[in-house]
């Protein structure tokens, strides 16, 4: 263990088994103590962001160490979630197409509708993600359902990278740029909103690691 702002000691966190030749999994609080270091985001509920229980505490860019490689089938309880993950961006992907039926965009102008739609997704992945994570029990299919599925559908990168390279091509650079820059500082903005308004009422606590 370590005191202070030291930084854990990275042997110990990957240690190779001489007679396996396997790498032990590391203490857990010595775990989230180097993740804590390194990443600078605080355990438990506090400044830092919504921690995905699939994602390694000590590297986000990899999966949970209670993670299962992928088998060469899909069991039935993926089907499942996969129906889930359908049903949700069906639903999405309808109430995006009727707001731009509603709200059509003219020949060289800023698509506000798009805009106004990814940045409303910006601001409900992190309301409802945050939500998910910290007031909730662990759910199989809510998550997928809303977030990957509902919020998904509702929310496009290809027709915001159409939208700007239309723009950019016809020669409305301003419009372009400003299309670009303000979905993607107000999508950062929305997120953030969203992950503090998901986080209201709840007092600050670390959870208890065994």
């Amino acid at each position: 263990m370590t005191s202070g702002n030291e930084e854990p000691d990275s042997k110990a966190l990957n240690r190779l088994n001489p007679d396996t030749g396997s790498v032990e999994i590391p203490d857990s609080r010595l775990a989230l103590e180097h993740a804590e270091h390194r990443f600078g985001w605080q355990s438990g509920i506090g400044d830092g962001l919504p921690v995905d229980p699939d994602l390694d505490p000590l590297d986000p860019g990899e999966p949970s160490r209670e993670h299962h490689r992928a088998l060469a089938h899909t069991p039935r309880a993926h089907l499942g979630i996969l129906g889930a993950i359908a049903c949700g961006g069906f639903i999405g992907t309808l109430a995006r197409y009727e707001v731009i039926r509603a709200w059509p965009t003219p020949q060289g102008h800023i698509p506000w509708s798009l805009l106004a739609i990814n940045t409303s997704g910006a601001l409900m992945i992190g309301l409802v993600l945050t939500a998910l994570l910290e007031r909730t029990a662990p759910t199989k299919y809510l998550r997928p359902f809303i977030t990957t599925g509902v919020i998904g559908g509702w929310t496009t990168m290809s027709t915001l990278a159409l939208g700007a390279d239309s723009l950019l091509k016809s020669g409305e650079f301003a419009a372009g740029i400003t299309y670009l820059l303000i979905t993607l500082i107000g999508g950062a903005a929305a997120v953030f909103i969203g992950i503090q308004a998901g986080r209201l009422g709840i007092a600050e606590r670390v959870p208890e690691i065994h």
